[in-house]
């Protein structure tokens, strides 16, 4: 039995009041944090599983929009979670500010979420040009993002594959075990590298033997 995925109208979206409803924002906190609809709470995808909000309760979700699949996906999810009013916004954020609406944005530190990982901010771009052959990039993107365009040497994991946290604690698995967009995603970049150099080397060798 399929599940029904419903959608809502921007000016339908913006007419709604909001102590009655939720906008929730399902990107990563950076893009919340860059720009959110006034009042909408950030809830990653890849953390519906801590929602604390009642089942009834009418929830509007939303990502950045055209080619972001996120919001249907997490309206889909939470609708199989028992959530009876959960509906996705067509056109996303881009269309909301677009047309007009408020959008809030914040001011915050790039504090590092662990080592060499940083969540809740900006990273800026010459700090990333500096530093972009010792980088491991991970595109999160939805897969046709990350086609249209990247930086250099990035890999593509979309959130929406990755587990949750509870799954993730029993399962354990490396994001590398993920569908990605680029060589093999059981090896990592540097061991790529460091196999390709071992083939030619022996190439090499064989050829002047």
């Amino acid at each position: 039995m399929s599940t029904e995925i419903k959608s809502i109208a921007l000016a339908d979206a913006a007419a709604c009041d909001a102590l009655k409803v939720t906008f929730m924002d399902v990107r990563y906190a950076g893009d919340y944090h860059r720009g959110h609809i006034k009042g909408a709470i950030s809830l990653p995808f890849y953390r519906l599983d801590k929602i604390d909000l009642p089942k009834d309760r009418p929830i509007i979700t939303y990502c950045s929009g055209i080619g972001c699949s996120l919001s249907m996906d997490a309206a889909a999810k939470l609708t199989e979670m028992g959530y009876t009013n959960a509906r996705y916004l067509l056109g996303g954020i881009s269309e909301w500010e677009l047309k007009g609406h408020p959008i809030v944005r914040d001011t915050v530190d790039v504090k590092p979420a662990g080592p060499g990982i940083f969540e809740g901010g900006d990273i800026q771009p010459p700090l990333v040009n500096k530093n972009l052959k010792k980088l491991y990039i991970l595109d999160v993107r939805p897969q046709a993002e990350f086609e249209a365009g990247h930086l250099p040497g990035a890999w593509n994991i979309p959130l929406e594959r990755w587990p949750s946290r509870a799954q993730h604690s029993r399962a354990s698995p490396s994001p590398a075990s993920a569908s990605t967009s680029r060589a093999s995603p059981s090896t990592s970049p540097r061991t790529a590298r460091t196999a390709s150099r071992r083939s030619s080397r022996t190439r090499v060798r064989r050829r002047s033997r």
